[in-house]
């Protein structure tokens, strides 16, 4: 789909342009506003990309920004007025000039002259293939799947929507065992690269099309989307590609989100799948899932917008964010996880602008907690961490570590190679020892409750810190 506005765009961006000129003041909600309407925005994925460009969502940059003192008043101004309980309103209503705000959901009825078509694979329907229905459908039509399993591999570029009849585990989709069978469209196909797979069950080019209530299920990959805003709610990812961490497994990602997609993913379920992937400007939200059997969730220079919210990890996965990324990691529960819960690797020590956000997640009864690695800035706070070895490791990063509880594990806060983080106002009660400031780190301690078992506070004759007034088991800091 073409990502150029048309005249009418040009029109009312250019009227949000000047409305930007006047300023506002801030409301107390301005970010939970400002989310919901975008989120809404389902039916222009265009318009969305670009206003998600113009309004700068990523409240991290915006405080590095402030505190820095670097941001111009030009950014000052538009921060100010985009967030305004009055702007918002305005907002809503040129959006719902602009384009069809919609409610999200695949419960909403068909629009208007939309069709409905039915696929049942017996033959019982209009189609005995999801494939015909597709070549069948025009954009804005919904898709009917009955029950029944469906070895296809479909092209999807145009906005349809594909909607299970009945028991989701009872409508399967399957990619094909030879990659040969698939249908390559260029350089846009299910490329695993050293691998040698170029298969999948779903290829998404620039398409906002919604898939709900059915099973993706084998060894091949599931979904690969290209561009475009899919959806997919309500699904089941069913060992496809097997399990992140089996060695053995030779299948691809259950899930692709690549070259500036902008992926949901909604109350599903991840089970002994191999990672869902967010890579090279991707944007999405995932929210609300279930990941199982050492599913685990991979975001690889993914875009600024992405949030990772509410989802339940349990049996060996976690979540992993690599190379230059920002994303909102909020609200989620890690069991088990047999490495790292989270781990923030910027890879090879180069990133700029590698700043996620972890708030408000449960750790629990895993190896290990928070790995940070490398250059990485980003922001750790509220999350509640306990049954580990090591609650959080920070490398040479300068991470804001603050208002974390990390209880019933070995040690709390590991500071290693050159970190210089700030660690201020965390509740730690650990059996060893509950903050380090390794050789050669320069970290800010200060506010923090901690009880090691053996030392609270250990400071190695070579490290720097910055001390504050921390509370500790003995009363004191120890060197």
């Amino acid at each position: 789909m073409n990502d150029r506005p048309s005249e009418h765009d040009r029109i009312v961006e250019g009227s949000l342009r000047e409305w930007l000129a006047v300023e506002r003041p801030l409301p107390a909600d301005r970010d939970a506003e400002l989310q919901a309407v975008l989120e809404h925005i389902h039916q222009a994925p265009g318009a969305r990309r670009r206003l998600q460009r113009w309004f700068g969502r990523d409240a991290l940059a915006r405080r590095r920004r402030e505190r820095r003192d670097l941001a111009s008043q030009t950014h000052l101004r538009r921060d100010r007025l985009m967030y305004s309980a009055t702007g918002l309103v305005a907002l809503i209503a040129v959006l719902a000039l602009a384009v069809n705000v919609t409610t999200d959901t695949t419960d909403q009825p068909p629009a208007a002259g939309a069709a409905t078509l039915s696929v049942a694979a017996d033959g019982s329907a209009d189609h005995s293939t999801i494939g015909d229905a597709l070549e069948a459908a025009a954009e804005g039509d919904t898709i009917l799947v009955a029950p029944g399993t469906y070895q296809e591999a479909l092209l999807i570029d145009k906005d349809v929507t594909i909607r299970g009849d009945g028991p989701r585990e009872e409508i399967v989709i399957t990619g094909f065992a030879d990659p040969a069978m698939w249908p390559a469209d260029g350089e846009r196909e299910c490329d695993y690269g050293s691998r040698g797979l170029d298969g999948c069950a779903v290829l998404s080019l620039d398409s906002s099309v919604v898939i709900s209530d059915l099973t993706f299920h084998g060894d091949y990959a599931g979904m690969w989307a290209y561009g475009g805003a899919p959806v997919l709610e309500r699904v089941t990812l069913d060992g496809v590609g097997r399990p992140f961490l089996d060695a053995e497994s030779e299948g691809g990602e259950a899930l692709v989100a690549t070259h500036g997609s902008e992926l949901a993913l909604r109350d599903s379920l991840v089970v002994a799948s191999r990672s869902p992937w967010l890579r090279r400007g991707s944007n999405a939200m995932i929210e609300g899932n279930e990941f199982t059997d050492g599913s685990s969730l991979i975001v690889a220079d993914a875009g600024s917008a992405t949030v990772i919210r509410g989802n339940h990890f349990s049996g060996s996965g976690g979540i992993h964010v690599w190379d230059e990324t920002t994303a909102l990691i909020e609200g989620n529960v890690i069991q088990g996880a047999d490495r790292y819960a989270i781990d923030i690797n910027d890879g090879d020590g180069t990133a700029e602008g590698f700043d996620p956000v972890l708030r408000g997640n449960v750790i629990e009864d895993s190896n290990n907690g928070i790995l940070v690695v490398s250059l990485a800035d980003p922001t750790i706070e509220d999350n509640r961490i306990s049954g580990v070895k090591t609650g959080i490791q920070l490398g040479d990063s300068t991470a804001d570590v603050s208002s974390n509880e990390i209880s019933d594990s070995t040690t709390g806060i590991v500071v290693v190679t050159r970190g210089a983080p700030t660690i201020t106002d965390n509740i730690i009660d650990v059996s060893d020892r509950g903050i380090v400031a390794g050789a050669g780190t320069s970290p800010v301690i200060d506010g923090n409750e901690v009880c090691g078992g053996d030392v609270s506070i250990y400071v190695n004759d070579e490290a720097t810190p910055e001390m504050g007034q921390n509370q500790t088991c003995e009363g004191d800091v120890t060197s």
